[in-house]
């Protein structure tokens, strides 16, 4: 789910660079472009769609926020060897490098990966028209 929240004028640079004082923990990003897109790949897997949320702000600011529920919690008398896997929810903010049409996003999802394709919005190119003196 994608919404458009201009309300939130707060926006901590550092966010994505150190793990969140709150116990959520950081999703992995890839973020790459072209002339034209930038592409944003999300790794979370085990994350259901429905427990998601995209949120993109002044047209230039992502933020992701969701939860990875614990499929084991529910099970009893067993230990635990090794826990690396985070549960629990999740946070991350980014700042793309320019602002985006938020009108077009395309968001695919395979295997626990989601990639969004954001256009950036490039200005309007104005056709310009040499008028010969006679």
């Amino acid at each position: 789910m994608i919404t458009k929240d201009m309300d939130s004028v707060l926006f901590d640079h550092a966010y994505h660079l150190t793990e969140s004082l709150r116990g959520e923990w950081l999703p992995y990003i890839d973020l790459y472009e072209n002339e034209t897109s930038f592409f944003l790949i999300i790794e979370l897997a085990g994350v259901d769609k429905e427990d998601l949320k995209i949120t993109i702000e002044d047209e230039q600011v992502i933020k992701i926020r969701g939860e990875r529920k614990n499929t084991l919690k529910s099970e009893k008398n067993i230990s635990h060897y090794k826990v690396e896997i985070r549960f629990g929810k999740f946070a991350r903010d980014l700042l793309l490098p320019q602002k985006i049409d938020i009108k077009n996003i395309l968001i695919e999802q395979s295997n626990g990966i989601f990639k969004l394709t954001l256009n950036k919005n490039l200005p309007k190119k104005i056709k310009v028209t040499e008028i010969e003196n006679s």
